[in-house]
């Protein structure tokens, strides 16, 4: 009984994380979700709830143990919560099973689908497993999720594993052939289109030079109050040897000026000086903080600053999604005992704006890029998300929508140490890429550091735990998609259509 009740679900689903970076091994999701079927076949309610959450605690124990870095408790509790969402899913599997018996296998990916959309929902939304970025290194395979948005990709891995259960479970060779030809047909439709849009000549509006700046700093150092200057010449240092390069924009990673900076006088006029002498806009990460009359309460924001020279503008974003239980608490305010679990390592206040920043495109007369900041053609626009907010498409294609031409990511990883962690974070955001067509500067921290193109390739990387220096030219974003008008049309479809047929289900006998 444990080796059919925990066992097998456990190694099924620890097994489904070689399909996850860093490992390039995105074809094994194309049959990761079959023992599944097995699984919760022929079973109670009870025991498929019982199989589904140790499936769960595999899969989240051999992909998230990196959480337990950072938080022994925090890391503990989300695999157990995460693992619990898995068990809801199984139980509606196997009950789908039971009504539709072999016809379940076409009503599945709409489920399963539809579970993973509703799971990114929300305060406790938590998309980082979604069984699409086990594809982040198929570019060619995923240009679609410009218009169906990530899940399109879930609902297509489904379908794949799908087809390959009816082949294992029909021995007339027919039906067989007919199925591998179904298969060869569901790969070679994404394929072609996925070339195509490659190969298709793109008009481009402009380019920017940007360089990433990883300082590599500890983060046990970093919370020293006595190493905030420390980190600052570290970052000075740096950002003058990619200077020579003369770059247009430079930027920093989160929290790299570990302090108010608003109110900081010292360093925030010492950036400024130094933008001015670069004659280069500097964004960088840091920490705001505001009282609040209303309440007579100071409110702490995990944010992001725009340094332009010669300006004594401020431009600030404040990260809007945090991460549950480690920068904030949820619902807090309505049950105060949460605080007492001591697992929240900030309490940070949720921003509210979807700030646009702008910086000049400095052009000469030659049509050449121009250390001149008076020389301007127009205002480049852009967003910046912090960290954990990158893995949530709707978040990211709001700022698209705004208009932003190409988008940054900063981050800190230091964390999770060398792990798998960087990896998986920063190969997510080859998604939010491909979606909304915009081009991506991702500065890490301790790394990884990369450049994605608006077509989710990678251009450039550092390695992590590294000292590095990016610089690379971006081509700026100049159409919009279907997923960035419309969003998550697919993803609703999918999940009324999920949720009828499994209504029918319940309703007709």
């Amino acid at each position: 009984m444990i080796k059919k009740d925990i066992l097998f679900p456990a190694v099924a689903g620890a097994l489904l994380t070689l399909a996850y970076p860093p490992f390039k091994l995105g074809f094994l999701a194309y049959l990761g979700l079959v023992p599944i079927f097995y699984i919760v076949k022929n079973t109670s309610v009870k025991t498929a709830l019982k199989r589904g959450f140790f499936w769960g605690i595999g899969l989240n124990t051999a992909s998230l143990y990196w959480i337990c870095y950072d938080t022994v408790k925090g890391g503990i509790s989300a695999i157990l919560f995460l693992s619990f969402l898995s068990s809801i899913v199984f139980i509606f599997i196997n009950y789908g099973l039971k009504r539709f018996r072999s016809n379940f296998i076409y009503i599945f990916p709409f489920v399963w689908t539809g579970w993973e959309f509703l799971r990114s929902i929300g305060p406790f939304g938590f998309p980082w497993l979604s069984i699409a970025y086990t594809q982040t290194y198929y570019t060619s395979l995923i240009q679609y999720v410009s218009i169906t948005g990530v899940y399109g990709v879930s609902f297509w891995i489904c379908i794949i594993n799908v087809v390959i259960y009816y082949i294992i479970t029909n021995v007339k060779i027919i039906k067989v052939i007919t199925a591998f030809v179904v298969l060869l047909i569901i790969f070679a439709v994404p394929f072609i289109y996925g070339n195509v849009e490659l190969n298709k000549a793109r008009p481009e509006s402009g380019s920017l030079k940007v360089a990433l700046i990883q300082g590599n700093i500890p983060p046990k150092i970093k919370l020293k109050g006595s190493a905030v200057r420390d980190n600052f010449n570290n970052y000075i240092r740096l950002s003058k040897d990619a200077a020579e390069e003369k770059p247009d924009f430079l930027i920093w990673p989160e929290s790299a000026t570990y302090c108010y900076l608003r109110y900081n006088s010292l360093y925030l006029n010492l950036l400024r000086a130094f933008s001015n002498e670069l004659k280069i806009p500097i964004f960088t990460g840091s920490l705001d903080v505001e009282y609040d009359k209303s309440d007579n309460k100071a409110k702490y924001y995990n944010s992001a600053f725009l340094i332009k020279p010669f300006s004594n503008d401020l431009d600030v974003y404040s990260k809007i999604h945090l991460v549950p239980f480690g920068e904030w608490i949820p619902y807090g305010d309505i049950f105060p005992f949460l605080y007492n679990l001591d697992i929240a390592m900030g309490d940070f206040t949720p921003g509210k704006e979807f700030t646009m920043f702008n910086i000049p495109q400095k052009l000469n007369k030659n049509n050449e890029i121009s250390q001149n900041f008076n020389e301007t053609k127009k205002d480049i626009k852009f967003s910046g998300v912090i960290c954990f907010e990158s893995i949530f498409s709707n978040l990211v294609r709001n700022f698209c929508k705004n208009g932003a031409e190409f988008l940054i990511v900063i981050t800190n990883d230091a964390w999770f140490g060398k792990t798998s962690a960087p990896y998986q974070h920063a190969q997510i955001a080859v998604f939010r890429a491909i979606e909304n067509r915009i081009p991506i500067a991702r500065c890490a921290n301790t790394g990884v550091s990369m450049f994605i193109d608006k077509m989710g390739r990678v251009t450039k990387e550092s390695k992590i735990f590294t000292e590095s220096i990016l610089i690379d030219e971006i081509n700026l974003r100049n159409e919009e998609t279907f997923y960035t008008r419309y969003g998550e049309i697919f993803s609703y479809f999918i999940t009324v259509v999920g949720a009828i047929l499994m209504l029918i289900s319940i309703i007709k006998k």
